[in-house]
């Protein structure tokens, strides 16, 4: 992701972004240097901050020790915090991705080791006052971003029920009943033999 040619970081992210669907993948990930790369990729794809912001909210849900340790030592979260200070113009969703950047220095704040020294540092940032009581799901595309539901089209970010059962067909949700009905074949009528 440190490549000079702008479309190898763009690529890589996008890799990433993908094999952060997997916990597997995110636990290997933990074992190597991840969060710098993703730092020098953002900073050369800011048309990518959005999908970067996806991949990392999917590597902080998971709550692995050694990735919060990578964002400490990596300053990843001072430049989390830069990127909620920007406007992010070149990105394609600029809300969301702040959104996915808050929920995942919440994460990164939960974790047992470092949790306070994170804390710390965004007691400590101006910007973070205005994102750390808020409630993000509303600047939520209906893209599926690991953790949360999508209804269909036209609605954002919501849990979303199933279909609504309306009184005419309240019966087809109903467990079925416990005896057979009177008129019912019973199986016993084997009488052909």
């Amino acid at each position: 992701m440190k490549a000079d040619n702008e479309v190898i970081p763009k690529a890589c992210l996008q890799v990433t972004h993908i094999l952060a669907d997997s916990e597997v993948c995110v636990r290997t990930m933990s074992k190597c240097d991840t969060v710098v790369p993703l730092i020098c990729a953002m900073k050369k794809r800011k048309d990518s901050v959005h999908v970067a912001a996806e991949t990392i909210k999917k590597l902080y849900d998971l709550m692995i020790p050694e990735l919060v340790v990578q964002a400490v030592n990596g300053e990843l979260i001072p430049f989390l915090l830069k990127l909620l200070e920007d406007p992010l113009s070149e990105c394609d969703k600029p809300s969301a991705a702040k959104a996915l950047i808050a929920e995942s220095l919440k994460n990164m704040a939960k974790d047992l080791a470092n949790g306070e020294r994170i804390l710390e540092i965004l007691e400590k940032s101006p910007v973070w006052s205005a994102y750390k009581d808020q409630k993000h799901d509303l600047f939520l595309t209906n893209t599926t971003v690991s953790g949360y539901l999508t209804g269909p089209s036209g609605v954002a970010g919501y849990l979303t029920a199933g279909t609504s059962s309306s009184a005419n067909n309240a019966n087809s949700s109903a467990p079925p009943p416990l005896e057979p009905p009177e008129d019912a074949p019973t199986g016993d009528d084997d009488d052909d033999d």
